[in-house]
């Protein structure tokens, strides 16, 4: 069976893929709300002119079924002094989820990652970089589509990204006595509005004590989630959560989404004042007992700005990676070496002696890639027009 990828760069054909992907999506157990068009086409919408982004969402086909779907987006960023132009992953800004991956059928694996590097290749040199975060950790088809990719010649690297999550299994979680803790109704439009205005004004005290500026406030960041919350919260999908102090004040608030078999805190933010007073492990607490009395086995805290105490029940870290792919045009070369001074210039920090010399010789590379580029055989003047030849 033969999968054969086209590309979709519209929001109209991603309408037409809705149901299929929202199948496809739910086949694959969790992470199955964040990789389908639940979250992705509202995110799309929510940072489309922020970004400057074009969709290029590569849909694989066998049969006329839908078999696979890499929801990419390629942008044009000023990085490492020039612009680059990259295929991202939808879903990698603003409130990110625990982890993003290609969508595959079972069975597809091996021949979808195959087919997904052949159809990436053949684009040319339309991208300079591939730069995929934050992906959830193994994943067979993104396996075999970067192995592909790598034996074509690209050059390939991986690390850990930011993100991920802080799984807490809920089989022993217990019903708890605590007081003060207030639900906003799950089908109701209203409290979940007021509930997430309480967790933007409690996320900007948190943030001000560092004289950060708070991500939920951003228009984007809040339009997005409100949005998802209201929309998931008339399913009994979506949920607000927030501890009350005596005065009947939001000191801390969370928005709570059900994807599969688990829960997942997508957003929290505790008041600076109330931080070491054990609020936020009350609250996830109290959380984690109402994920398991709605049938869940887990609750995932994503790994944002701050890592809040956790309740005491048994915790294990879900580990996020990064990709990053670069394509043999002068762009990426000249941006690749940048990244290199980069994390050779980080790396300085902490081995001075070891990591200055790999940081000179980067930059001395860099020097020699900048001056390939700056320099032009001769100008001429044709039909009126002046024009580089031997750039």
């Amino acid at each position: 069976m033969s999968v054969e990828f086209t590309v979709v760069r519209d929001v109209a054909g991603l309408r037409e893929l809705e149901p299929a992907w929202r199948e496809l999506a739910a086949a694959g157990g969790a992470g199955a709300l964040f990789r389908g068009p639940e979250w992705l086409v509202p995110w799309w919408h929510a940072y489309q002119q922020v970004l400057a982004g074009e969709l290029h969402v590569m849909v694989g086909l066998s049969d006329g079924a839908l078999v696979c779907l890499a929801p990419l987006y390629l942008r044009t960023n000023n990085r490492a002094l020039t612009k680059v132009r990259e295929l991202r992953m939808m879903g990698d800004a603003g409130p990110r989820p625990p982890a993003l991956d290609v969508l595959v059928r079972a069975g597809f694996e091996d021949k979808a990652g195959a087919q997904l590097a052949r159809a990436i290749a053949e684009l040319g040199k339309t991208w300079d970089v591939i730069d995929l975060q934050p992906l959830a950790d193994p994943s067979r088809v993104r396996a075999n589509f970067v192995a592909r990719l790598g034996a074509a010649g690209f050059t390939v690297e991986s690390a850990p990204a930011s993100g991920g999550a802080r799984r807490i299994a809920l089989g022993l979680a217990r019903a708890s006595t605590e007081d003060g803790l207030t639900i906003a109704v799950s089908g109701d439009a209203a409290a979940i509005r007021k509930s997430m205005s309480a967790l933007r004004r409690l996320s900007r005290l948190e943030w001000a004590e560092r004289d950060e500026h708070s991500p939920l406030a951003d228009a984007e960041a809040a339009g997005l989630l409100e949005e998802v919350a209201v929309a998931l919260g008339r399913e009994g999908r979506a949920r607000v959560a927030t501890r009350d102090d005596d005065a009947g004040e939001a000191v801390a608030a969370a928005l709570i989404v059900d994807d599969g078999d688990r829960a997942v805190v997508l957003a929290m933010a505790v008041d600076p004042e109330h931080g070491a007073r054990g609020v936020a492990e009350r609250l996830l607490a109290a959380e984690a007992m109402a994920a398991r009395a709605r049938g869940r086995v887990a609750l995932d805290v994503v790994t944002g700005a701050h890592e809040y105490p956790l309740p005491p029940l048994p915790v294990s870290r879900q580990a996020a990676v990064a990709v990053t792919i670069w394509n043999d045009t002068t762009t990426a070369a000249v941006s690749r070496r940048v990244e290199t001074v980069k994390r050779g210039a980080r790396a300085v920090r902490e081995t001075p002696s070891v990591a200055a010399a790999q940081a000179r010789a980067a930059w001395a590379r860099i020097r020699s890639a900048a001056t390939e580029v700056a320099q032009y055989q001769r100008m001429h003047l044709y039909r009126g027009q002046m024009w580089t030849r031997g750039i």
